[in-house]
C-alpha cells in the first residue's frame, strides 16, 4: 500500500505526515488436505513505522499504525 504525504490544516503548526509504503502479503492452500483451508497473511512486512494524522488540537501526535503481523486461518468442511 502506498499513500503520499498529507498536508496539515493552515492552523496545525505539526510537520506534515510523510508519505509511506507496506507491503502486505498472503499465501492460500487449499484442499492439501481434503476440506482443509490454510491462510497466511503477513501485513507490513517490512515493519515499516508510520502514522495516520489526528486532527488539530486533539492530541500532540498522530494515530501510529500496527507494525508488522502474521495472521494464520484455518477452515475445514465438515
Amino acid at each position: 500500500m502506498y499513500r503520499g504525504s498529507l498536508n496539515r490544516v493552515d492552523d496545525d503548526t505539526r510537520s506534515n505526515v510523510d508519505n509511506f509504503f507496506t507491503l502486505d502479503l498472503a499465501l492460500m492452500v487449499k484442499n492439501y488436505i481434503k476440506d482443509l483451508e490454510i491462510k497466511a497473511s503477513i501485513y507490513n512486512f517490512f515493519d515499516k513505522r508510520y502514522f495516520d494524522a489526528s486532527p488539530s488540537g486533539v492530541m500532540n501526535s498522530d494515530y501510529p499504525k500496527p507494525g508488522r503481523n502474521l495472521i494464520v486461518e484455518l477452515s475445514y468442511k465438515l
